[in-house]
């Protein structure tokens, strides 16, 4: 039997041509008649082109969105003049700023307002065997000291805070220190279990009345603004400053923002202000300070008295600022670098009072990959009193830099600038978890502008996030640790203190004779003998020694 398509010779039984695939006898194939071999090749070729016109395709429309949002930002700058597209620059400086400012604070800060939290810091201080050797000098032996230690545990629940303050050393505590206050009664216990079994009990009214402003400012957790207000505030008053920067013209050439050697091209825009304007800006300012209720908010949570004598002091202000000033003479001029991501990297700000004195302030920020530099400096008539400049590098928020700072220490004729009076270097400071309020890595304090601490600095080491963190803080001599000091922070601890009971002596802090019976009381040589056998220092010889020395 042959193909009746092409001639070839056929099995018996077959269907299907085995060159050409035809049909045999003119049979219209059945779907299932065809084999799983013929048309798997052809779907997954079929699927494999498709795909690839899909990922074609969203790579051109990721690309026309990307383009397009270029193109739109250049017709609405084109559209806008200098001035209006200065101030839509630093809107969104100010705005990426505000956010990033209030983030932070309210990882910080913010908590201390909750109803609810628990704290507890431990810390470990070490000192070397130069530093007891030293001492040693003066008659104290040390060298029975290896380390003292102090843990602070405290809780807040809603109005009441307890706190447990535990100091000991070589791995034994000595003493303890029980408190708690309830800041809606404006009252607070206190006892040393050590000492005595009695408590001491202190309340606003033991203050003449000034128990109630005391108690109510260590209530920080009322009186700690809200990040949203703070970042109100910022907004509200750097708005006002820019939406009065009328007077701009921007400059037809790039320029380069240049410190510590980093360049970075930049467009400038330069802004102008006469005296006029000025007194308009600070009238502005002094009318939303006194009826700004975020501010007046914040006062009166602290002092409400305070709050009224704030609102009388703007009102006079105002009054002295709407009476005839003499503007004559008086400029301001402020030169500001953006970069083509439209971030602002530097600004040079001149003002001139109409005296003829003149002030100067420069802040540049330049970048080039990852290489990074600062500067900042403040010049009165042409004599420089502050300068910062650091530079370093930046990669996936990992810092390492030096930044240090002149300053005048002692004003003279000559109001010499002293060189490197805060150096700080960062080591491996990680600042990508910084809206977090997390931070980790090194940094080194030390200074070279006073002789007796130009040997000696203080590195800090830190570890951790908001839950549980830790750090060292070392005092150096050069490259030997003095001493040291290492904690340790725990987040959601609880806290037990007891308060007195009907039985318990109790003795008032406003009464001298209830505080006299207190001191009576006090049991302090059994503390002294176990800091002697703890710590092996001879207390009594020690005392010994100062009674002679006309120490007592």
């Amino acid at each position: 039997m042959k193909c009746n398509n092409c001639g070839t010779e056929l099995n018996e039984g077959e269907k299907f041509c085995a060159v050409c695939g035809q049909p045999v006898n003119g049979d219209v194939p059945r779907i299932q008649d065809i084999p799983d071999a013929k048309t798997a090749p052809e779907k997954k070729k079929f699927f494999g082109s498709k795909m690839k016109i899909a990922i074609a395709v969203v790579c051109i429309l990721a690309l026309g969105v990307a383009a397009g949002a270029k193109v739109v930002s250049v017709i609405k700058r084109a559209n806008m003049s200098d001035a209006e597209y200065y101030q839509s620059l630093e809107m969104k400086n100010r705005d990426r700023h505000a956010k990033a400012l209030a983030d932070y604070y309210d990882s910080v800060y913010g908590g201390l307002a909750k109803e609810q939290q628990g704290k507890k810091i431990n810390m470990k201080i070490a000192v070397s065997d130069t530093v007891k050797s030293l001492v040693s000098l003066y008659g104290v032996d040390l060298s029975g000291v290896k380390d003292i230690e102090l843990d602070i545990a405290a809780k807040k629940e809603g109005d009441t805070y307890s706190t447990i303050m535990k100091a000991g050393g070589n791995g034994q505590e000595l003493i303890t220190l029980k408190a708690q206050s309830d800041f809606g009664r404006q009252e607070g216990y206190v006892q040393i279990p050590e000492l005595s079994k009695a408590y001491l009990h202190t309340s606003a009214e033991a203050f003449d009345g000034e128990g109630n402003a005391i108690l109510s400012a260590a209530n920080f957790g009322k009186i700690v603004p809200e990040a949203e207000d703070l970042k109100k505030i910022y907004e509200r008053y750097t708005g006002i400053v820019i939406e009065n920067a009328k007077n701009v013209e921007k400059a037809e050439k790039q320029s380069d923002c240049e410190a510590e050697g980093i360049s970075q091209k930049a467009d400038v825009y330069t802004v102008t202000m006469d005296g006029k304007e000025a007194v308009s800006l600070a009238g502005e300012f002094l009318k939303q300070l006194k009826d700004d209720n975020e501010i007046k908010g914040i006062i009166k949570r602290i002092d409400e008295e305070k709050c009224a004598e704030y609102e009388e002091e703007l009102s006079d202000a105002i009054e002295d600022l709407e009476k005839s000033v003499d503007t004559e003479g008086f400029s301001g001029i402020m030169e500001v670098q953006a970069g083509n991501d439209e971030k602002i990297i530097g600004r040079n700000i001149k003002l001139e009072d109409g005296t003829g004195e003149e002030v100067v302030i420069r802040t540049l920020y330049p970048r080039d990959g990852e290489k990074f530099a600062c500067e900042v400096s403040v010049e009165v008539d042409g004599k420089e009193y502050f300068h910062l400049h650091g530079k370093g590098t930046e990669k996936g928020g990992v810092i390492n830099g030096d930044i240090a700072i002149d300053t005048v220490l002692s004003e003279t004729d000559e109001d010499v600038l002293s060189k490197n009076v805060l150096m700080v270097a960062l080591e491996d400071y990680d600042i990508s978890k910084l809206d977090k309020g997390e931070a980790s890595g090194t940094i080194i304090y030390s200074t070279e502008a006073v002789a007796e601490l130009a040997n000696y600095s203080l590195r800090v080491e830190m570890e951790g996030d908001k839950k549980e963190a830790k750090g060292t803080i070392s005092i150096l001599a050069g490259k030997e640790e003095f001493a040291t000091i290492d904690m340790k922070v725990e987040s959601d601890v609880d806290v037990d203190v007891e308060m007195p009971s009907g039985s318990d002596k109790v003795y008032e802090t406003s009464d001298a004779e209830d505080m006299e019976a207190y001191q009576s009381e006090l049991d302090i040589v059994p503390l002294l003998e176990k800091l002697q056998d703890v710590f092996r220092i001879d207390f009594g010889s020690l005392a010994g020694k100062y009674a002679l020395a006309g120490g007592f």
